[in-house]
């Protein structure tokens, strides 16, 4: 039983949009409706679906509240695509279905704030940055739906006279091509006394979605059960410096926990295949930074090129080929040799995203990294960007303060301590909440101890 249906309970009132929670802002909302107050009517009682929009407009703005003042910005991708979705069914159904101005809902901030700051202190304090970001959401978003009603008007010209149906291609391409979502088509087609071939246009978003997926490469990994296996990967943090400074990577020799072929598990592999090691040297593909390669050996002898490295329920799989007439089997142990070039590579990318993360940060642009995509010759850094993104002077900054930090060769410091201690770093740049061991490496880099004399 979820808080607020326990708190309906509690409160003895008949829904969880009925309790102490919800009704100061469903009350907002009915001071910005032209449509009457919220009756709580569900089902057929509720005739024109305004007390359904009622109920989907405060249940959204709340989430999306929440999810804003932790940082998730809408986009077109991940989780900024939930928010900017919950956003856009907002406005609609402020607009369509309880007659609300544009550009209003963003008047909901302040209300849902006050009733979740005493759990959520910090809402406070992003308030005017939320209400800034709905606001400048509903203007792109109304600015998409004025450019598509042009669009329908021309579309709507073009079908036969004496048909009633508004074709599902059209409305595909109003959606795919200029962003109209179908709840805009349809309002706009029932205005003209037209229903929407909506069997068309779902065929047709599928195709797309089909076409989209073979154009991109991808193919989907055989499931493979991974369940039981003890594997460790903390033989990948295994390197040093030496006396020339230059990074060693040892290789390491370990045992084979796993063989598989395709989607089966076999006792032996003499081709392509998969397998799963006791002692993992090789980084897995996560988290936006690319996997290491490599070679496996059995006594001096390439068994094995690996081409891939992904995680299955939280365990590494090494992906490739076994090489000429070699054999590997449930009993070998296997010598791992990662390819030290790209390994490397890798490295100075993923350094090179906690760099431009804290010269961010420090000449106050955006509010902190949402993601990137870490290669061996490029990276991408995605962060949050209030007004200052493109500013000739911040780039400027930013560009000189990364630069000067590599020109001065500052180490990154590799300290083990337990994960509550590490939390208490001041200095500790953490985005993205991930599962990690209680007492484990924590790699310190840059931007977190050598940065706190600077």
């Amino acid at each position: 039983m979820g808080l607020e249906r326990l708190a309906s309970v509690m409160q003895d009132v008949p829904s969880n949009f009925d309790i102490d929670a919800f009704e100061p802002i469903m009350r907002r909302i009915s001071t910005i409706s032209k449509r009457g107050v919220y009756k709580g009517r569900v089902g057929h009682e509720d005739v024109d679906g305004r007390d359904a929009s009622y109920r989907i407009l405060a249940d959204h703005m709340r989430a999306a509240v929440v999810a804003l003042c932790d940082g998730v910005e809408p986009s077109a991708v991940d989780a900024g695509f939930v928010v900017r979705k919950m956003l856009r069914r907002s406005f609609w159904h402020a607009s369509a279905k309880l007659g609300v101005d544009r550009f209003a809902c963003a008047e909901l901030v302040p209300v849902v704030v006050e009733t979740l700051k005493s759990a959520y202190p910090e809402l406070s304090t992003a308030t005017e940055r939320i209400e800034k970001c709905i606001a400048d959401e509903e203007h792109h978003y109304w600015s998409i739906v004025d450019r598509g009603t042009e669009l329908f008007e021309q579309m709507r010209l073009n079908i036969p006279k004496g048909t009633k149906v508004f074709p599902g291609d059209d409305a595909f391409v109003l959606h795919d091509t200029h962003g109209i979502p179908i709840e805009i088509t349809e309002d706009m087609s029932k205005e003209h006394g037209l229903t929407v071939d909506t069997k068309k246009f779902l065929e047709l978003k599928e195709e797309a979605k089909a076409l989209s997926r073979s154009k991109s490469g991808f193919k989907k990994a055989p499931s493979l059960d991974t369940g039981g296996l003890k594997s460790s990967e903390k033989a990948k943090y295994n390197y040093f410096l030496d006396e020339d400074g230059n990074y060693v990577f040892p290789p390491v020799a370990t045992k084979v926990l796993a063989l598989f072929h395709g989607s089966d598990r076999v006792d032996s592999l003499c081709s392509d295949g998969s397998l799963v090691l006791e002692d993992c040297q090789f980084y897995a593909e996560e988290g936006g930074q690319k996997c290491d390669k490599g070679f496996l050996e059995i006594e001096g002898k390439t068994v094995f090129e690996v081409s891939s490295v992904e995680k299955v329920d939280g365990v590494a799989v090494l992906h490739g080929k076994v090489m000429g007439n070699s054999k590997i089997t449930g009993n070998s142990v296997l010598t791992q040799k990662i390819d030290v070039n790209r390994r490397m590579a890798l490295m100075r990318a993923h350094t090179a995203t906690h760099l431009l993360n804290w010269a961010l940060r420090r000449v106050g642009a955006g509010r902190g990294q949402r993601g990137s995509s870490i290669e061996e010759d490029s990276l991408r850094f995605d962060y949050a960007t209030d007004d200052c993104a493109g500013e000739d002077d911040v780039v400027e900054n930013v560009e000189e303060f990364v630069q000067s930090v590599i020109s001065q060769g500052k180490p990154v410091i590799v300290e083990e301590m337990p994960m509550d201690k590490a939390s208490e770093l001041s200095q500790l740049q953490s985005e993205f909440k991930e599962v990690i061991e209680s007492s484990f490496l924590l790699f310190v880099t840059l931007c977190v101890l050598v940065f706190l004399e600077i």
